[in-house]
């Protein structure tokens, strides 16, 4: 399961598109993901959202998406 766990915070790392992200799921429990940007918009942190003990990680990217812009940054973690 840990392979999982970095294809997912690999391919943010990438910059994956919208479309990529939200057809990403928990390993564990199949839930959907939760993605916090941090304001100065290259660092993220996702998690599961049916429960963050499941998934939890923070990660970065020199390029991140152009849709980052438009996730929430108050939930940074």
């Amino acid at each position: 399961m840990k392979e999982e766990y970095e294809q997912i915070k690999s391919a943010l790392a990438a910059g994956c598109s919208q479309a990529q992200f939200q057809s990403m799921k928990c390993p564990k429990c199949g839930g959907g993901l939760v993605l916090s940007v941090h304001p100065k918009g290259q660092q993220f942190h996702v998690r599961c959202s049916v429960d963050s003990t499941h998934l939890s990680m923070h990660g970065e990217t020199g390029n991140p998406p152009e849709w980052w812009s438009q996730v929430d940054k108050l939930g940074w973690y």
